[in-house]
């Protein structure tokens, strides 16, 4: 919530900063960095807190329609979190559209994400991997104008059109300086590229001891094996 609010609060006018946090939002101040603490009510609670927050995203709404845009929603704070489920519930009566971007719930310690994706208000939408035409272009974009066909059907293949995985095996690919020809896409499969191992080395870290196991058991015996299977 500082990391979206603050910014806004800052760099408003003093005079504008003052109507901000009038009525109900005097108590977002206890929050953000303002440096100004309500001393009528030193002990306010984190739903009044929440509360004033809320408002203040109101008065911000009063004015113009407003836009909240939170990436990597799943590594927020259990208050900040509680704060979007609040503003979420609330959203169709104030002139504001929330965007969030998050792996799924189950990554997120808690329920509140859960609360928030499930919200029934939301629209979920669930990203399509990258069309043909569209690896094509990033292709061109990355490496070069002039791509062999062969070099982008198989950058499509090895990743299906996953856009992370596509742009750091192109990344990989300009690191070594490989031609976009039909010879040099015989290599695309084997690659692999650092970024990529180092995020699953993450996400592996964080998951319980058997994953590790499990996910290599997987990589050999090939991506149509069954979980009964690659669990023997």
């Amino acid at each position: 919530v500082r990391q979206l609010l603050d910014p806004v609060v800052l760099t408003t006018a003093e005079a504008q900063r003052e109507q901000l946090f009038s009525g109900a939002a005097r108590l977002a101040r206890q929050v953000l960095g303002e440096a100004v603490l309500d001393t009528d009510s030193p002990g306010a609670d984190r739903y009044s807190k929440i509360n004033g927050l809320f408002w203040l995203v109101s008065t911000l709404a009063r004015d113009e329609p407003l836009v909240i845009v939170v990436d990597d929603v799943q590594w927020a704070d259990e208050p900040s979190l509680e704060f979007l489920c609040f503003a979420a519930r609330r959203v169709e009566d104030v002139a504001l559209l929330m965007v969030a971007a998050s792996r799924p719930a189950h990554e997120s310690p808690g329920d509140l994400l859960a609360m928030l994706l499930t919200e029934p208000g939301a629209r979920m939408l669930r990203p399509a991997p990258l069309s043909p035409a569209s690896v094509e272009t990033l292709v061109r974009e990355t490496v070069g104008p002039t791509v062999n066909a062969d070099f982008t059907a198989a950058c499509l293949e090895s990743t299906r059109g996953n856009p992370f995985l596509l742009s750091e095996l192109l990344r990989e690919v300009r690191a070594r300086r490989l031609a976009p020809t039909a010879q040099e896409a015989l290599r695309v499969g084997s690659l692999t590229p650092g970024g990529v191992s180092a995020v699953m080395q993450l996400r592996l870290a964080r998951m319980p001891d058997g994953a590790r196991p499990l996910a290599e058991a997987v990589a050999v015996l090939g991506d149509h094996t069954s979980g009964a299977a690659a669990a023997r």
